[in-house]
Order: structure tokens, then C-alpha cells, then sequence
């Protein structure tokens, strides 16, 4: 039985609202032309009348299927209202593989959530899912596989809707705010019909989005970060010279110059690389969350107090840069995912997959001392903010590009559902246990 909850919060404005204060979508062409979006966008009205399907009727009888907030009027899926809201926030600089690891870790939910004990549901959330869907279907081909390298284009800045909002004190005036829209999708356990469904919502921004000065009240794009329940930052140590000589080295190979394509690369007087640098976003990101969280006593963060929502630094192309952890740990990640061997019991594992605790903490711990030997600054802004960290190698595709690109069909993406898994099983012990 659909369980529906008293408030919700709009996914896109962050906004709360009562389930009878939601807005249904016009769908008679006559209702073209809503006043807060475009003349182009079907109007949005809070019904009178319903059909014995629970579907709203607009002013030209035409049965409406969608349904919107409220406040700023954008589309939200019906699925919603039936679910709480899982949020996880993906930052991180250009380059850092932001676009690859969204694709792949969706295509990786797609076919391997029910491994762990999910249901997996489509949420047709505007046009945004249907972007990601071209991007999967690029890089892991169901039909025809295509010869030819492929090179995902990265989010554009600021990306978003544009709402026109009536001014508080001059309502016949209108300022206009442009809000994102996450992709989303729902999940539900197979294990504990008791258990809550869940509407992911993943926010993916270009990485200029998230340097200093880039937020404006009237494009509140990142306030999501104060709102999300999980935080992924995306670091790439391809990006770093010292790195690089370092795993080249270890691969008995020469570091040449021109490979260097991130952060660091002609930083010298580039003020444009350097507004990239990890510890620079990173410290940008807890501006902003302090801007708009609040802890469980429902209080702003303090100066001192640390944040205390999981936040996990998914280490990203870890194919090329893997051999300078411990042989041991190097191990765990090649026998694929971190799962105990045994249950809490001593067991054997029976059912949905669990996560190890253990093995996760020792792969943390180890990547943790070698970005303290590498990127010591990054690491005392990211252990001076939050007091629940967890580094996660991540592979989206399992190899180095080509010339021009991936080449479809081939690619073997490494613990890509690893920090997912683990975020949720932090969020919720009955979706995802921890062993």
C-alpha cells in the first residue's frame, strides 16, 4: 500500500509543501503558457475535479498525468510523492570525470542494483534522465556497437530552468531564478517490504559551477549541497604531476610533460587552472554548505563544528594509478566488490549482497595515506570539515582513453557502485547492511 508522507521538498527548489498543495500539469493545447515558465510549457493548476483513477482533470477535461511544485513549477514524477528522497550532491573541478562516472554508476544501477536486494524504477524526471540514457547508450551499447571512440561532452555551466518568481513586495513583477534539475530514480528493497521506497535524486554541475563566486542568489544551482545526504567529491590524481611520475615510475614507464591535461597543467600565472585546484573546490563546497545546512538539533554549522553527514571522496580513474596502493589492498579491489566473506553470525552470505565494513576501511585508510603524501593541503581542508570521511577508488571505464576517446562496448568500470552503495547504507542500515 502507498505510504504518503505529510510535507515534501521540491527536488529542484528545495522548497517544502504539502501533498494538497501540489500543482498538476495541464494537458489540453488550449493551457499552453504557464506564467512562471514559457509560453511554450503547459500550464500549471491546482484541480478541482478528478477522474476515479486519482488523475486531475484541467479546465478543458483532458486527463493530466503530471504534476509540478508548487513554488518554482517544475515538473516532478509522480513517483515522489510515493517515496523519500535519497539526495547526493556529485562536486568536483573540469576534468576530473564527473560526466563518466554519473553515466557509468546509472548504467551500473540499472543492471546490478538487484544483485543488492533493490527494485529498480525508471522516474521520468523532464528532459534530463533522457540525456543520461544517450550517454550510456554511447558508451555501453545494447544494440549495435559503433567502431568509432567516444568522447562524452562535460555539463555546461550553470545549466538549469529558468523560473520567473512574483516579487515579494511587487507581486505583478517577476524575477527570474534558475534552478537544477537532478536525474532521478526510484529503488525499493526486496528484502524489507517494510522499508521505505526511494527517489534518487543525483545533482551533476560542470565543475565551474562549483568555484568561488559562481553561486548567485538568483542561480542557486548548488544549494542542493546543503540539503543532500551524501556528498561525492570527485578527485582525479591524473591531474598531478607528482602523481603521475609516480604511478609512470612504479609502471617502469616516462612521465612526459604533455600528459599533464587538470588542474595543475601551465598553472603558473593561469589563474583559470588554478580556480580548479581540489582543495580550492573543496573549501568552496563547505562555504556553500554552511550557507544552507543545518544539524540535528536544527542549528546553522558552527565555525568549529564539524559536518556530519557522509561525505566520500571517490578517487577517480584509479586503472592508472591503483599500483601505488598496498599489494594487499590492491587486492581487494581486484576481487571486485568489498563483500564479507561470512555475516555477523559466521554465516555463509545468503541473499542481497552486503558491504564490508572492514575491507572498505582498510582501501580508505591506505588511499588516505597516499593523498596525504601527494596532496597533504587537500587532505587537512577535507579533515578539519567533516568528521565522516571515506575514500573510495572509483574506475568508470577500467582503462586510459585513446586519442579520441573511449571505444564502446569494452569498457570494464571498476568499484563504479561502490560509494553509492555504501552512501545508502549510511542513509538507511535496512536498505544496505554493513558486515
Amino acid at each position: 500500500m502507498v505510504q504518503f508522507q505529510s510535507r515534501y521538498k521540491c527536488p529542484s527548489c528545495w522548497r517544502s509543501f504539502r501533498l494538497e498543495d501540489i500543482l498538476w500539469v495541464a494537458a489540453s493545447e488550449e493551457l499552453r503558457g504557464d506564467e512562471y515558465l514559457s509560453e511554450y510549457d503547459f500550464k500549471r493548476f491546482l484541480p478541482r475535479h478528478f477522474t476515479p483513477g486519482c488523475k486531475a482533470i484541467d479546465e478543458f477535461g483532458s486527463e493530466c498525468d503530471q504534476i509540478a511544485c508548487p513554488y518554482c513549477h517544475i515538473e516532478t514524477p509522480r513517483a515522489y510523492l510515493e517515496s523519500k528522497e535519497f539526495m547526493v550532491s556529485i562536486v568536483g573541478s573540469r576534468t576530473s570525470g564527473k560526466t563518466y562516472f554519473v553515466t557509468s554508476l546509472v548504467h551500473w544501477l540499472k543492471r546490478s542494483l538487484s544483485n543488492f536486494g533493490f527494485y529498480y524504477y525508471e522516474a521520468t524526471f523532464a528532459n534530463k534522465n533522457r540525456e543520461l540514457e544517450i550517454n550510456i547508450e554511447k558508451l555501453f551499447p545494447n544494440i549495435t556497437v559503433s567502431q568509432e571512440p567516444v568522447d562524452l561532452a562535460g555539463t555546461a555551466p550553470q545549466y538549469g530552468v529558468t523560473v520567473k518568481t512574483p516579487k515579494i513586495k511587487t507581486p505583478d513583477q517577476f524575477d527570474e531564478f534558475t534552478y537544477p534539475i537532478p536525474f532521478m530514480y526510484s529503488i525499493k528493497s526486496k528484502e524489507s517490504p517494510d522499508a521505505p521506497n526511494y527517489s534518487v535524486c543525483i545533482y551533476d554541475h560542470s565543475g565551474e559551477d562549483f568555484r568561488a563566486g559562481e553561486d548567485h542568489p538568483k542561480a542557486p544551482l548548488t544549494q542542493h549541497l546543503g540539503s543532500s545526504d551524501a556528498l561525492f567529491f570527485l578527485f582525479d590524481p591524473t591531474q598531478f604531476p607528482n602523481f603521475i611520475r609516480a604511478y609512470k615510475e612504479k609502471q617502469g614507464k616516462k612521465f612526459e610533460p604533455d600528459e599533464l591535461v587538470g588542474a595543475e597543467r601551465n598553472t603558473l600565472g593561469s589563474s583559470e587552472s588554478y580556480q580548479d585546484q581540489p582543495y580550492l573546490i573543496f573549501g568552496e563546497m563547505t562555504r556553500r554548505i554552511k550557507n544552507n545546512y543545518k544539524n540535528k538539533n536544527g542549528q546553522m554549522l558552527g565555525t568549529i563544528e564539524k559536518y556530519d553527514r557522509p561525505i566520500i571522496i571517490v578517487v577517480s580513474k584509479c586503472d592508472a594509478w591503483m599500483c601505488l596502493l598496498d599489494e594487499s589492498v590492491q587486492k581487494i579491489i581486484a576481487k571486485g566488490y568489498p563483500m564479507p566473506e561470512k555475516d555477523t553470525d559466521g554465516k555463509d552470505i545468503t541473499g542481497a549482497r552486503p558491504l564490508s565494513k572492514k575491507l572498505i576501511k582498510i582501501v580508505s585508510d591506505d588511499i588516505h595515506r597516499l593523498l596525504l603524501e601527494y596532496r597533504p593541503q587537500f587532505i587537512n581542508v577535507v579533515d578539519s570539515f567533516a568528521s565522516d570521511v571515506t575514500f573510495i577508488p572509483v574506475s568508470a571505464t577500467g582503462c586510459s582513453p585513446a586519442q579520441d576517446g573511449f571505444l564502446p562496448g569494452t569498457l570494464q568500470p571498476i568499484w563504479i557502485g561502490v560509494p553509492f552503495l555504501f552512501a545508502l547504507a549510511k542513509h538507511d542500515a535496512k536498505l544496505v547492511k554493513l558486515v
